[in-house]
Parts: C-alpha cells; structure tokens; sequence
C-alpha cells in the first residue's frame, strides 16, 4: 500500500471517529434535555400542545444521521489487517443512552417520584443491547480486531528483523572468508572430439570421406573458422584421425 493510500485512510479513520463521537454526545445531551422535562414533548401543529420540547430536541435527529456517516468513514479508513473500531460504535451508543435511562429512573424530575419503572426497564434493555457485543468483541477481540490472526507482537517483529539480518550477515562474511576458486578454462575447439566412424564401417576409405564430411558439416554450422577447419582437414589427411 503507498504511503497516499494510508494517508487517505488515515484521514478517514480520524474523521469517522470524530463524527461518531460528536453524533453520540448530541444524542446523549439531546436525550437527556427530554428527559429532565418528563421524557416526552412536542412541538408545532394545530393542537394544543402540554410540553414543548427544549431548544436543543432537534439534535437528536442530526446525532443519527452524522454518527452512520462517521461509521462509514471509519470503515473506509482501515488498513488491510489493521484494528476495525467501527465494532465499538455501537455499544458506546447503546451504553451511553442506558446510562440516561438508569440514571433519571433513580433520580426523576418531578413530580415523579424514583423508581420510575419504565425507564429502569429501558435502561437494563440498553445496557444488555450494548454490554452483551460488547463484552463478545473483547473476548474474540484478535478475530474482531485482527482478521483472526494474532495481534500484532512488536517485540516478536522486531526478534524476526534481528534473526534476518543476522542471518544475511552471516552468509556475507562466509562468502567473504572462502578462498577463490581456480579459474576455468576457456572453451578450446581443440577440445571438442571428433565424430568417430559411423557404426559397422570397416572401409577406410569410408571412414576417410565421412570424417571429411562431418568436418565439412561442421565449418557450415560455424562451429570451426577457415583456419580450425583448414588445420583439421590436413590432420585427416595426414592419417592422425
């Protein structure tokens, strides 16, 4: 991945985060105005309204909206085997809004009188909504975090490095420390054999002619020069086959 791309990501990660914890704090604020005021409310319309709503209700609407686009970003800004924190977006808001129910079920505005029921029952079912994932992410938090594998061990990184090195160093001053070789030869023409008399040839004469004609084959190929072929052909000649 190049260093643009984890940039990118990285400005996604940091904005996500920022959007899910702004659309979360609205919400709990939000929530909680209602709630000081008996937890319902209206606004507008041709009714005669009991309880007009806070000032600041209308958060409540932009919190939900703001935090799945910050969970969104958060997704888009992970890097390939790299923690996933958009698990954690849920359980912070579920816990965080629980919390305000248990708290106003102990401590209602009045003239309501603690506990109040229906908000003790609300504030368990949002703590179990969010402490129950919550609690399953931590306990599978490699296979959650890290794809299933191992998390990431620094220390363990770092031993591998050293080893490696070490290891190339090793072979570097073994190559370093061997003696040269002696050097090879280079290639003779001299050195390539002759081809020697077809089989079941006793015929001198044959022997003769066919020799001529694989040495004549051979300066054809190019693998003799005129001066090789020329010394060859008088070396038959002269009986030394």
């Amino acid at each position: 991945m190049s260093t643009g791309e984890v940039v990118r990501k990285r400005i996604y990660l940091a904005l996500g985060v920022a959007m899910v914890a702004a659309a979360i704090t609205l919400a709990f604020l939000s929530m909680r105005s209602v709630m000081e005021i008996g937890g319902s409310c209206a606004s507008g319309g041709p009714y005669e309204i009991a309880r007009q709503c806070p000032s600041n209700s209308w958060l409540l609407f932009v919190a939900f909206p703001l935090g799945f686009v910050g969970v969104g970003l958060m997704a888009l800004g992970r890097l390939p085997g790299g923690a996933s924190l958009t698990l954690l977006a849920w359980p912070a808001l579920f816990l965080s809004l629980g919390w305000n129910f248990l708290s106003f079920a102990f401590a209602p505005p009045p003239p309501e009188k603690a506990p109040v029921v229906g908000w003790l029952i609300c504030g368990v079912m949002f703590v179990v909504m969010g402490g129950v994932p919550l609690v399953y992410v931590i306990s599978n938090r490699r296979q959650f975090f890290w794809g299933g594998g191992a998390a990431p061990d620094p220390d363990a990184d770092r031993a591998a490095a050293t080893a490696e090195l070490a290891g190339a160093l090793d072979g570097l001053v073994r190559a370093l420390r061997r003696p040269p070789g002696p050097a090879p030869a280079p290639p003779s023409p001299w050195t390539m054999p002759l081809p020697g008399p077809p089989p079941g040839s006793t015929d001198p004469d044959d022997d003769l002619t066919s020799t001529l004609e694989r040495l004549a084959a051979l300066h054809a190929a190019g693998h003799l020069d005129d001066d090789e072929y020329a010394a060859a052909k008088t070396q038959v000649l002269g009986g030394d086959r």
